[in-house]
């Protein structure tokens, strides 16, 4: 029933091409079952070779698909809806921009289409997604279905109730970039003690990459494998105190304060 479906996507950037690949790499639909819509020509065009089909605008797309990504920025909502208005009836609409409540949409969209929230993130492209869905009031279930598909083909889905959508932005969201600069840290300090960046930069990554793998099978807490490379008196325990002295949880926590508010600001634009 699913390949019945047509979806269709609203910006056709890193995110939307990323569930483009999920979705064509997995055999989920077929490229003539998807259609895209997006002001940049070179984005169409790379879509086109792949053998979606390209709208003329907004409403067509909303016009001839069953299921609409909004994959445009926050800030550029409020000027796409209206264009979709009295086009998705019967339809679902999937918002994967921050910030932006279900309330929000349904205030533009009315009562007749099936609204659905999502929170992925950048890891996608690699097929290594951590995508949030907010648990939907009332949704079609072959709609729903379709959708976590999407997702579960580009990576690991989760469920959680719309008002902590914001909250875990920081977690999943926001994170990789964190994890980047972390990483590019380390290269950089390396630097400062003789270790050629190349080689620091392929150290970090691949070090961060078992550790993640690690920690996720190990079934180990954060606490245990931390202990687990820490000797009392050692290297790493010496390393760890500065963690201490310049409150890395502090920081942390400060981060994700700053995130959370961010989102909620965009949500009142």
């Amino acid at each position: 029933m699913a390949k019945e479906l047509r979806v269709g996507f609203i910006g056709g950037g890193n995110m939307a091409g990323a569930m483009i690949d999920a979705v064509l790499q997995s055999g989920l639909l077929s490229a003539d079952s998807l259609s895209v819509f997006d002001p940049n020509t070179d984005i169409c065009d790379s879509l086109r070779a792949k053998g979606l089909r390209i709208a003329l605008n907004n409403s067509q797309l909303a016009q001839e698909c069953d299921i609409v990504f909004l994959a445009v920025k926050p800030q550029i909502v409020s000027l796409v809806l209206p264009e979709l208005c009295g086009k998705l009836d019967g339809k679902c609409l999937v918002s994967i921009a921050a910030g932006v409540s279900v309330e929000s949409l349904r205030s533009v969209l009315g009562p007749n289409t099936d609204l659905i929230r999502v929170l992925p993130n950048t890891p996608m492209l690699v097929m290594r997604g951590a995508t949030v869905i907010a648990n939907p009031k009332e949704c079609n279930s072959e709609f729903l279905d379709l959708v976590v598909q999407i997702f579960h083909a580009a990576g690991m889905v989760e469920f959680l109730d719309e008002s902590l959508i914001n909250a875990v932005i920081p977690v999943s969201s926001s994170s990789p970039a964190f994890f980047f600069r972390f990483v590019r840290a380390m290269a950089e300090s390396a630097t400062k003690n003789g270790i050629p960046y190349g080689e620091a930069l392929r150290l970090a990554i691949e070090t961060m990459h078992g550790a993640a793998h690690m920690m996720r099978e190990s079934g180990k807490t954060p606490d245990e494998l931390i202990a687990q490379v820490s000797s009392k008196g050692g290297t790493t325990v010496a390393a760890l105190s500065a963690f201490d002295d310049r409150d890395f949880e502090g920081l942390m926590d400060d981060a994700f304060a700053r995130c959370i508010n961010r989102a909620n600001e965009l949500g009142k634009q």
